[in-house]
């Protein structure tokens, strides 16, 4: 399940491709592309491992000033649907 709390990173061997207006991720090894709209574009680009969903909502809410729209849940199930198309992964937890 994915918590606000949850750390995603982009998989290896993705790429991402902008053809005018559209954003694609190719992996040449799998033989896959995803097609991404701009808001998971964005999600995508903001994984690196080190931001937990909630920083990502947090940059995201602040890039877009004067919504009065929280993005979490919808960052959250960004997070989600890239998970299930294979692009995005957790990181593991650390044992303390």
């Amino acid at each position: 399940m994915i918590t606000l709390t949850s750390v995603p990173r982009q998989r290896r061997g993705f790429r991402l491709e902008q053809m005018d207006d559209e954003s694609l991720l190719y992996h040449d090894k799998l033989l896959k592309t995803v097609y991404l709209n701009d808001s998971a574009t964005v999600i995508w680009t903001l994984c690196d491992g080190a931001r937990s969903v909630a920083d990502i909502a947090s940059l995201i809410n602040q890039a877009y000033e004067g919504t009065q729209h929280d993005v979490s849940d919808d960052v959250r199930a960004g997070v989600e649907k890239l998970i299930d198309e294979g692009v995005l992964a957790l990181q593991p937890v650390e044992s303390q």
